[in-house]
């Protein structure tokens, strides 16, 4: 079930440094790392109603469950809190107890698939499964670039107290949160210049970070290898590190770069960590949900003369110093230090769990096993968790880290933790003697270096060459060819980030967020370049999912000339079906608009042929969209090809030229138009479109001030949509019908047009929900499906 949101935004944010890179790999990737699936099993009883409550007081509470990511058409990206969001939870039950757990596998891997909308506050969602009165299991999705690790504990914890107090008829016990801008308002009050002295000596004279298996590209399969220690191996562990007044942490640290001593044969090692990012400057820092998780390098010498010990205490003591300037961004510890961001690439992560699990309990209701999640767009991350006995865990990509290397690892590590007490009084050079043997390298070198000339193209204008210069730096790789993907070619959301900074840098130029993604090689950035945001490349097409080898699917623009509304709709779509969108010119308010629906039509036409040279063409139209694919059919069957299939969603001809229809759309704001919202009741829809239309700009909310912009683009195009001169097709249509628009007879219009216009050679589907949800989730699933069993009957 949903709850309604208002639309007014309580809050703009910037996004941090690792936001940033969260939102590169979810835009690069087909499978989005960042996408958090927590699930749990309990025993008690439900109740459904005061668990959804509960929730969403939850997400009222917290402003991070009401925000939502934006990064087209704004100048860089942001988070948007709104004052109230959705948040969907749908009940689901099973027979029997034992059936819990194969459903919660079955649903995890169809949620992956189904993806998070970002841009739609809450990026949360909760299914809940029952067997029967006492049994239990749900599964809480959301996604890391908004709520981090810390934060599954928090919101957890606060669920379970909102439901414990609404059974037993009382208020929540809750601390008071601070205000969501209160951690950037710390930031902004910390010393730069202490932060900045603190890394330069961190990172001072270090010159290359080594990866594993660096010649190697990331597979999409990810593992698990989980290390569980014995109750008395754990106990003794912890007993040790407290006589020697060591955290685990600081012993973790030391411990792993000494297994990387032992592989690089290497005295000087880095990798990264993360750390929660809260802080006790901030009065209930710790109990808010978000994300403040930072990841930074971690840099250890080895020193082979000195014991363990007394090297672990002067690692802590050193760790302990930078405390207070780990809210660091990765891009500032490179500028501070004068480190390249390729140097500082690390390829795996070491972290600690210090999330605040808690027992979660309350109206009867008990979590008996929780399952947490873990992100990473790292070929490695290890893991350690003191929370129940101990465990590592690595969480690897087995194209990257084969099962030889890990085996290694596990050993290695595992062992140094297992063996600690007795090892504390060895010196390092002969604690390195003592692990077993490392497997033969895999291409463990430098982040950077030489590479052969294979499929090498060299750059031949003066953007490229500077573009080649570029990339050596960030990249640490040498020769770069012109067509060289940026992310195969070892690039990461962060030096992606930084690449972004240096083009502005060095050519004067800002492109949208998106930009970096879809121009992958050097020749395809030059050209951006080169002719700017409206590239003839890239102005018009915009690729959803460009691979399969199914027909594609075009998806053209409404009346206000977005198009990322298709988006929700592309994963429950045929997997081997590509779908690209059209945009038009114009939509940047600069850029000369069609003066024509066949000049649109015509041009798109032109940039489709680039990407599918013929038919079959399956074109998708939504309201204004409608007489460009009836135009594109014109067009096709005017050079002797086959005419498209036209799927058409809620949208129809405009009446008014068609000789057998009687009734017509009448322009916003005529005397028709007035009366026939007043004759339908429509007063509030009336009144909403002549105060966003007529009122003063201060008079508006934040959302009848979108609508407002929507409308005046919306305007931009209207004039080539009205001048149409609509001509018969005599083809088959497929129209798709919300339940709205097939309730009543006030839509009726629809099914006349298309009958005269196609001869009557309409066929009508019918999809769930409301006309202005169809491309939202869930409802997009339906509407996806419709069209699928359609263009099966088309095969």
């Amino acid at each position: 079930m949903s709850t309604s949101a208002k639309a007014k935004v309580e809050a703009i944010l910037p996004l941090s440094y690792l936001q940033k890179a969260l939102l590169f790999h979810h835009l690069a990737e087909e499978r989005d790392q960042g996408l958090t699936q927590v699930h749990a099993y309990c025993s008690g009883p439900l109740q459904n109603a005061t668990f959804t409550a509960a929730w969403e007081k939850v997400v009222a509470r917290h402003p991070a469950m009401r925000t939502s990511v934006h990064w087209e058409k704004v100048a860089k990206p942001v988070a948007a809190v709104r004052p109230t969001a959705p948040f969907s939870i749908t009940y689901e039950t099973v027979d029997r107890k034992e059936e819990l757990e194969p459903a919660v596998v079955d649903y995890l891997e169809g949620d992956q698939r189904m993806g998070l909308d970002l841009t739609k506050a809450s990026v949360n969602r909760l299914h809940v499964f029952s067997a029967g009165t006492h049994h239990h299991a749900f599964v809480w999705t959301s996604h890391h670039i908004l709520l981090d690790g810390w934060s599954a504990g928090v919101v957890l914890r606060d669920v379970f107290a909102c439901y414990d107090a609404a059974t037993r008829g009382a208020l929540p016990e809750l601390a008071q949160l601070p205000g969501p801008k209160s951690y950037q308002h710390w930031l902004a009050g910390r010393d730069r210049s202490a932060a900045a002295d603190y890394w330069s000596g961190q990172l001072a004279g270090f010159t290359e970070a080594h990866a594993f298996n660096a010649g190697a590209a990331a597979g999409a399969e990810r593992k698990v290898l989980e290390h569980r220690f014995t109750a008395d191996v754990a106990e003794h562990l912890k007993g040790q590190l407290r006589q020697k007044r060591l955290t685990l942490n600081g012993a973790v640290r030391g411990l792993w770069a000494i297994c990387l001593a032992a592989y690089f044969k290497r005295e000087d090692v880095l990798y990264g960590t993360t750390v929660s990012g809260r802080t006790a400057d901030i009065p209930g820092h710790d109990a808010v949900a978000g994300l403040f998780t930072n990841a930074l390098p971690v840099r250890i010498k080895i020193t082979p003369e000195q014991r363990l010990n007394d090297w672990l205490t002067e690692l802590q003591r050193t760790q302990l110093a930078g405390n207070e300037h780990q809210y660091a961004s990765l891009e500032e510890i490179a500028d501070w230090s004068g480190t390249s961001m390729g140097t500082l690439q690390y390829d795996h992560l070491v972290l600690v769990q210090n999330y605040p699990w808690s027992e979660l309990s309350g109206g009867g209701l008990k979590v008996d096993r929780f399952v947490g999640a873990t992100t990473s767009s790292h070929p490695l991350t290890v893991m350690v968790d003191p929370s129940d006995g101990l465990r590592v865990i690595f969480h690897y990509d087995p194209a990257v880290i084969p099962e030889t290397l890990l085996s290694w690892l596990e050993d290695a590590f595992c062992g140094l933790l297992e063996g600690f007490g007795e090892l504390g009084r060895y010196l390092m050079g002969d604690l390195l003697e003592l692990l077993p043997p490392a497997p033969a390298a895999l291409d463990s070198v430098s982040l950077g270096g030489a590479r052969d000339l294979d499929s090498y193209s060299l750059p031949t204008s003066a953007v490229e060459f500077e573009l080649v210069r570029i990339w050596e730096e960030l990249l640490k790789l040498s020769p770069i060819g012109v067509e060289d993907d940026f992310f195969m070619a070892g690039g990461t959301s962060l030096l992606a980030l930084r690449l972004f900074h240096r083009v502005e840098e060095s050519f004067g130029k800002k492109f949208s967020i998106i930009s970096i993604v879809r121009h992958r090689t050097i020749r395809q950035l030059a050209q951006l370049i080169q002719d700017g945001e409206t590239d003839d490349g890239w102005n018009t097409i915009v690729p959803l999912k460009a691979t399969g080898t199914k027909p594609a699917i075009w998806c053209f623009h409404a009346g206000q000339g977005h198009v990322l509304f298709y988006h929700p709709m592309v994963k429950h779509l045929d997997a081997d079906r590509p779908v690209y969108a059209i945009q038009p010119n114009g939509l940047n308010g600069v850029d000369e608009v069609h003066g024509s629906i066949a000049e649109m039509a015509s041009h798109y036409l032109e940039e489709m042929r680039k990407i599918q040279p013929a038919g079959p063409y399956l074109l998708l139209a939504y309201c204004y969209s409608t007489a460009i694919c009836v135009e594109i059919h014109h067009q096709l069957v005017a050079a002797g090809e086959a005419p498209p299939i036209l799927l058409i969603v809620d949208s129809a001809p405009k009446a008014k030229e068609l000789d057998k229809l009687m009734v017509h759309r009448q322009n916003r704001h005529d005397a028709r138009w007035v009366m026939g919202r007043l004759y339908r009741g429509e007063f509030k829809k009336l009144g909403r479109s002549l105060l966003t239309d007529y009122a003063p700009e201060r008079l508006l909310n934040e959302e009848l001030k979108d609508e407002r912009v929507s409308n005046a683009a919306k305007n931009r195009f209207l004039p080539s949509y009205e001048a149409y001169i609509w001509r018969p097709i005599n083809t088959e249509v497929a129209l798709f019908r919300s339940e709205d628009y097939r309730a009543g007879d006030h839509k009726d219009w629809h099914l006349d047009s298309w009958n005269i216009l196609s001869d009557n050679q309409l066929r009508t589907f019918a999809v769930a929900g409301e006309h202005k949800h169809l491309f939202e989730e869930p409802l997009v699933a339906d509407l996806a499906g419709a069209i699928e069993a359609y263009l099966a009957t088309r095969d």
